[in-house]
């Protein structure tokens, strides 16, 4: 579906219910931004997946500075470097963080732990957590205000080092990201929908009528649909939950029993 679609669809069921008041495209648009934002934060925890990015950043030493916080372990002598690099604004979450490095003419990945912030000094001197290239560590860090006031989501990373030298000497380091990623609104009347499900698609032409029916104070028709809306939410997040069960294959040794 297209933005465009959304809003004929929108405009559609309303004439079906009798609204005569006329709405113009760009203020169908809004509410359908509204609306699709509604959904993923009324959906986000029970299907985190469908709203999963897969990022790539190829880094070199400039464009992931040394951290101040960095510094060398109290017990074994070797420098343990914090790196920064910035992650997009519209990252939500993290769910995993591949390290890779370029190794006898091969990539090799490493999965990093991820790390609170309160536990990063901590474990960066810890006998037995050390952060090591074959255990690296990250945390992220969303409360970085930049100089036009918005908020930077900061990713730091330590266990770069192999042998005590930093795997950057050996030229760039990728770092692959499984991200969970808020909405971007349509901007365009051409645009398609790449993320929400038909089942979703419908969740916000609902929930987008609602919007329209409270701006033009349809009282009553509101409410049945606000009605509607919650009823359907109930109904495809319990399916959502009941598919997600029976996708769970037993292992053959509990088959029959």
């Amino acid at each position: 579906m297209t933005a465009r679609e959304y809003i004929d669809e929108i405009k559609l069921r309303l004439n079906r219910l009798g609204v005569t008041s006329t709405l113009n495209d760009p203020l169908i648009l809004n509410y359908v931004n509204k609306a699709r934002r509604d959904v993923q934060m009324a959906t986000l925890s029970v299907m985190p997946e469908r709203y999963g990015r897969r990022d790539v950043y190829l880094l070199n030493a400039a464009s992931a500075p040394v951290d101040v916080d960095s510094m060398v372990h109290i017990y074994y002598n070797v420098p343990i470097e914090v790196r920064t690099f910035q992650l997009p604004p519209d990252y939500i979450d993290v769910e995993t963080l591949w390290i890779g490095r370029m190794k006898n003419g091969r990539w090799i990945y490493r999965e990093a732990r991820r790390l609170h912030k309160k536990e990063f000094h901590n474990v960066k001197t810890h006998c037995f957590n050390i952060p090591h290239v074959d255990r690296p560590v990250f945390v992220i860090d969303s409360k970085q205000y930049n100089d036009f006031g918005g908020v930077d989501n900061i990713c730091y990373i330590a266990g770069l080092e192999e042998n005590g030298v930093s795997i950057f000497n050996a030229g760039l380091v990728q770092v692959e990201i499984w991200a969970i990623v808020a909405l971007s609104d349509f901007d365009r009347l051409d645009e398609n929908e790449n993320v929400l499900s038909i089942d979703l698609q419908e969740y916000a032409v609902k929930q987008a009528m609602v919007y329209c029916l409270n701006d033009i104070d349809y009282i009553g028709l509101k409410q049945s649909m606000v009605s509607q809306v919650e009823t359907y939410k109930r109904m495809v997040i319990d399916n959502y939950r009941m598919l997600k069960q029976q996708s769970i294959h037993q292992l053959p040794s509990q088959e029959g029993v």
